[in-house]
């Protein structure tokens, strides 16, 4: 839960996202907007964040949205009953592990690939393989994207979910035939 008292309420909902993003976690950020009293949530896949303002709909002027995002307006002076109440909530959410191993940049190379497509197809029940790959730098070039550490590069085929340039993240790789698909990242701990 996160209470922001000087928070533009346009940028209100990428904040919120930034927080789910950051912490991996549903968030719910609560703002004033006049004499208003205002909410955003956020959560991850495989969270229904909607159904929690449904369980508290009696301390609500509105609300709505869908299972990993909403909005709502909150009745006066019950900010302490909805933290009381969301809270243990939200702490019901168990992260499922979003990778199947943790690997090193430089162990991601031709060898591996082609075990890996040995595997194929891939479909329902067969997913492929996703990879931790742990403090490392995303780069944007002019056209590609890439992921390094020290003289070790690695060139993105895809990317799904875009993190900040030259920034160290973790990233969730997915290898898929030849290709290198970034799935996800979160921030490196530095």
């Amino acid at each position: 839960m996160l209470f922001a008292n000087d928070l533009d309420h346009k940028i209100a909902g990428s904040v919120a996202n930034r927080a789910k993003d950051y912490c991996k976690k549903p968030v719910f950020l609560i703002y004033p907007v006049n004499s208003k009293i205002r909410g955003e949530g956020r959560s991850p896949d495989g969270f229904d964040i909607l159904s929690v303002l449904d369980g508290v709909k009696n301390l609500l002027v509105d609300y709505g949205g869908h299972k990993c995002a909403c909005g709502f307006e909150l009745k006066e002076g019950k900010i302490d009953e909805f933290k009381d109440r969301t809270e243990p909530l939200l702490k019901k959410f168990k992260a499922k592990n979003p990778y199947d191993s943790r690997l090193e940049l430089n162990e991601v190379n031709e060898d591996l690939k082609n075990l890996i497509a040995k595997m194929e197809p891939f479909g329902n029940g067969n997913s492929p393989p996703v990879f931790l790959i742990e403090n490392i730098i995303y780069d944007k070039g002019k056209k590609d994207f890439f992921l390094s550490e020290g003289k070790t590069k690695m060139k993105l085929d895809e990317v799904r979910e875009m993190p900040p340039p030259s920034k160290k993240v973790n990233a969730y790789v997915e290898i898929k035939g030849q290709k290198s698909i970034l799935k996800g990242w979160e921030w490196a701990k530095e």
